[in-house]
């Protein structure tokens, strides 16, 4: 991620975790803005969590956003092999074949 916007924005940001939260929420989001607005979010059950789990589609969308999106990214059509590989994953004899898929950087 080399966008200056991005990256002024991600410099500002604080997380900080609540001991207090268990492992798969709630999320608390706060906002504070510049000029001293605060505006909080609650998320109950944050999407992917074992409550909420993604659907097949939200997660090969998820999957390949990030194959795309990384630092290193791959291409659309390396990305879409990558998630069919490993979709099949549990009905590999040998995990080999995932090291076989099509996906190169692009």
């Amino acid at each position: 991620m080399c966008d200056p916007a991005v990256l002024a924005l991600a410099s500002r940001v604080n997380v900080q975790v609540d001991p207090e939260a268990g492992r798969f929420g709630p999320v608390h989001l706060v906002i504070r803005t510049s000029r001293g607005a605060r505006h909080a979010l609650c998320i109950e059950n944050p999407p992917g969590t074992p409550s909420s789990a993604l659907s097949e589609d939200e997660l090969r969308s998820k999957a390949l956003a990030g194959f795309v999106g990384a630092a290193v990214p791959l291409s659309t059509d390396s990305a879409d092999a990558l998630v069919r590989t490993l979709s099949r994953f549990e009905h590999c004899a040998n995990v080999s074949a995932l090291f076989r898929s099509q996906a190169q950087p692009s």
